[in-house]
């Protein structure tokens, strides 16, 4: 059920996208597959500044940050383990 509300709200904002001035990013379906977390569908919420152009954007990019997290969330984790051991 979520799948198919999710596929018809991303062609909705596909449409909508290309009409807007300026132009705002189109998404494809393999993209927002990857998201791990609604939090990454903030893209959708175009306010007054279209957030399309800016670099963190890329797929390269946003892989990257989620990367860099995950090994600060990692150290993190690898203290509180060594402290549970003792």
């Amino acid at each position: 059920m979520h799948l198919i509300a999710i596929q018809t709200v991303l062609k909705k904002y596909n449409v909508i996208a290309v009409t807007m001035q300026p132009h705002c990013r189109t998404l494809k379906w393999e993209e927002v597959v990857e998201y791990a977390f609604l939090a990454d569908f903030d893209l959708l919420h175009n306010a007054r500044q279209d957030v399309s152009r800016f670099p963190w954007v890329s797929p390269v990019a946003r892989c990257a940050m989620d990367l860099y997290f995950k090994v600060c969330r990692t150290k993190e984790e690898l203290k509180c383990l060594n402290i549970e051991t003792h």
